[in-house]
């Protein structure tokens, strides 16, 4: 017997993936009626991944301009490793 893997996630991770799939569902017209609306729902959902990402990225970006503007040096220091990669990204 089969069982829904949904139900083996911890209920953090559950609650993350129903807001995931929330946000695709608001796209079903335009998977829905593909040849293969599973792995449409799929890019669908890597694309809103995505979405939040940039604006993650640009209010990381609006921030690091204030600092920089008003001269305040962050109190973290970021690994070296870690930088470097952060800034070839």
């Amino acid at each position: 017997m089969l069982t829904d893997w949904r139900n083996k996630l911890s209920s953090d991770i559950e609650f993350k993936l129903n807001k995931i799939l929330k946000r695709v569902k608001m796209h079903q017209n335009a998977y829905y009626y593909c040849k293969n609306p599973t792995i449409a729902q799929i890019w669908v959902g890597i694309a809103e991944l995505q979405n939040k990402l940039d604006q993650l990225d640009q209010r990381l970006g609006d921030i690091e301009q204030i600092i920089e503007r008003t001269h305040i040096k962050p109190r973290v220091t970021l690994n070296p490793v870690l930088r470097k990669s952060l800034e070839e990204y």
